[in-house]
């Protein structure tokens, strides 16, 4: 799915076709890592990745649900301050999160009690063999 039409407008400035890959919801977890159930009503997605809405959009399809997003910075180190934040915001609603978000915030465990965190595999759509020559040719060149 390309809205913007970038694939076309890109295609003339590329030497091979590009690898195409989608992230596909695997299931949930608890901040500890352990299997859980999604949410199972409102929910407020915190997310600290460099495409807040794109996480949005998945959760929508996966729960079909709208939540309230509170995006952050791209990298962003969580604070008690934040954590604070995002509770008084959740208001007894579930808080959902990415695991790259999940790692960040596993320290205030103790606090975040009911969070779930969206498990992403990665599904190569176009390109498969063309990504493993270039992983291969990396390995071969640090060797």
């Amino acid at each position: 799915d390309d809205p913007l039409g970038l694939e076309d407008r890109l295609d003339p400035f590329l030497r091979e076709a590009p690898v195409k890959v989608a992230f596909v919801p695997q299931g949930w977890s608890n901040l500890a890592g352990e299997s859980a159930e999604g949410p199972e009503g409102d929910y407020l997605a915190v997310a600290g990745i460099g495409d807040p809405e794109s996480f949005s959009r998945v959760l929508r399809e996966v729960t079909g649900r709208e939540g309230d997003l509170l995006p952050y910075p791209d990298h962003h180190e969580y604070s008690w301050a934040d954590v604070q934040t995002f509770v008084d915001l959740a208001g007894g609603r579930t808080l959902v999160t990415t695991e790259k978000d999940a790692v960040k915030l596993e320290p205030y465990h103790k606090q975040l009690k009911d969070v779930r965190v969206l498990r992403l595999g990665v599904e190569i759509l176009a390109g498969e063999e063309r990504l493993w020559r270039h992983i291969e040719g990396v390995l071969r060149s640090r060797s």
